[in-house]
């Protein structure tokens, strides 16, 4: 391993092991325009991006199918690519000073980017809810589950803070939250105005519980393997 790591300093020049022992290719030259490349890629198929993308061209066609084809084939390719170029970028580094959670700023502006995404989602559903009027019952589920997003999210930004994460880390979800808070909000409010009553508040808490309960499944889920792996 360690002439492994002399060659790998020799071909990429690796900052000295004494000044700086873990390293991400956002550290190395020859590593950060690779990695970067993966990473625009991964921002722009993220869930949020592709969702919007979709959703603008559903408003923008009137076209279901061509508004599922268009995230599909982007996620596919997006994918594939995102992963090549971020392993070729890992490769300059060896394992041993790989510093898997580096690259805080750039997971802030990922976050933004997301943010972004979601609001614009939230301007296509507003859009389509003056247009087309669909049933109240479908908009008060998609607020419940909105609320249920943010609660889940709201649980891990506590769960973080009080666990000691990052300045940038929290900024990342407080950045998310808001967006869903924001997104959520104006779509319940346009969307049912004053169509309030015990069904509405009753199909909001349906979609909220819909949320928050899958997600707790997802957490016992991983916590009851992550155990066994540890058993």
């Amino acid at each position: 391993m360690e002439l492994e790591m002399n060659e790998m300093n020799e071909a990429v020049n690796l900052p000295d092991f004494s000044k700086k022992k873990f390293l991400h290719p956002l550290d190395v030259a020859e590593a950060r325009a690779l990695y970067l490349r993966g990473w625009w890629f991964a921002r722009l198929n993220s869930v949020p991006v592709l969702v919007a993308i979709g959703a603008v061209v559903w408003v923008a066609t009137n076209d279901l199918f061509a508004a599922l084809v268009a995230p599909a084939g982007s996620l596919a390719i997006g994918l594939l690519s995102s992963r090549w170029f971020i392993a070729r970028a890992w490769d300059y580094i060896p394992r041993k000073r790989q510093l898997n959670e580096g690259a805080g700023r750039w997971r802030v502006i990922a976050s933004v980017i997301d943010a972004v995404a979601i609001l614009v989602i939230a301007a296509v559903v507003i859009v389509s809810i003056q247009t087309a009027a669909p049933d109240p019952g479908v908009i008060a589920f998609a607020t419940g589950s909105g609320i249920g997003v943010a609660l889940v999210q709201a649980t891990e930004l506590f769960a973080g803070w009080k666990h000691g994460a990052e300045n940038l880390e929290t900024a990342k979800r407080l950045i998310l939250l808001a967006a869903v808070v924001v997104a959520t909000a104006t779509v319940g409010l346009i969307g049912l105005g004053t169509v309030w009553g015990a069904w509405t508040i009753g199909t909001v808490a349906m979609g909220a519980v819909t949320v928050v309960a899958a997600q707790t499944i997802f957490w016992l889920a991983s916590t009851t393997l992550h155990r066994g792996r540890l058993a």
